[in-house]
């Protein structure tokens, strides 16, 4: 059986109240903008994305987490500030920015391109961490809302983070669910 799986580390409950109502007061404030905001449930900082994996491969992305876990101590993150990629001018994804914490989040999504087997190749473009609020779906509808987000404050919000959670995506046709499926202690938490 085949499942939709992704790493990542989960954001604490302030900062999850506290993007809610960020994206409540923005689509308050460009009801016309076309943004598939995400339900607050949902929020994360994505380490990796896997896509479709096959059951047999579950193992060996648990066993390439754990390696990534044992060598990469609890840290700070916090969450700081808000933006648009891929740019202002062109906005397809608002998102809210890592202040600290950022090294930290880059060195484990190295450690699992490491560790991870073959069959999911490292990403092209640059592990960027950031929280995901909503997805554009006209971009000419955002610009506004996008030349906003700088004058937007957001956090500072932070947390420690101890763990990594290997999370299956299922498609409904409400929209995605995210479930844990596999959490992973980061060493000596």
């Amino acid at each position: 059986m085949k499942k939709r799986l992704f790493i990542a580390v989960e954001i604490s409950a302030e900062a999850r109240a506290a993007a809610a109502d960020l994206m409540n007061q923005l689509e308050i404030d460009f009801p016309t903008a076309k943004v598939k905001w995400e339900r607050p449930e949902k929020l994360h900082l994505t380490l990796r994305f896997l896509g479709t994996v096959e059951a047999g491969q579950v193992g060996s992305i648990q066993n390439a987490a754990r390696n990534t876990a044992a060598r990469c101590s609890p840290f700070n993150i916090e969450l700081f500030g808000t933006g648009a990629f891929p740019n202002v001018k062109r906005p397809r994804v608002i998102w809210i920015g890592v202040r600290n914490g950022h090294a930290e989040l880059v060195e484990l999504a190295g450690k699992l391109d490491e560790y991870l087997p073959e069959v999911f190749p490292s990403e092209a473009r640059a592990y960027s961490p950031h929280c995901t609020l909503g997805r554009v779906k006209a971009s000419e509808t955002a610009i506004e809302l996008a030349k906003e987000l700088k004058d937007r404050p957001f956090g500072p919000v932070s947390w420690v983070a101890n763990e990594i959670v290997i999370f299956e995506s299922t498609l409904l046709p409400s929209g995605s669910v995210y479930s844990p499926i596999y959490r992973i202690p980061l060493l000596l938490s």
